[in-house]
């Protein structure tokens, strides 16, 4: 799985990522403002969980492949 967490010029958003069996997961959840982190580790510990249950829209994932991306400066 993998968690990466942006700001997109409006909100805070966490983009939820995995794969399994194949397939490829993706969500997201609006945070809103930056949210310290309390906020993250709440979302992490009792959010996140539950999204990831209820992932349900998938590809295969031989069409796509989960890269962390470099970070520009």
């Amino acid at each position: 799985m993998l968690l990466t967490i942006f700001f997109n010029d409006q909100f805070c958003v966490a983009l939820i990522e995995r794969q399994s069996e194949g397939k490829y997961f993706s969500s997201l959840h609006t945070f809103g403002k930056e949210p310290s982190d309390n906020q993250i580790f709440d979302f992490v510990n009792y959010e996140l969980p539950g999204i990831i249950s209820r992932q349900s829209e998938f590809v295969k994932s031989d069409e796509f492949e989960i890269k962390k991306s470099a970070q520009k400066d």
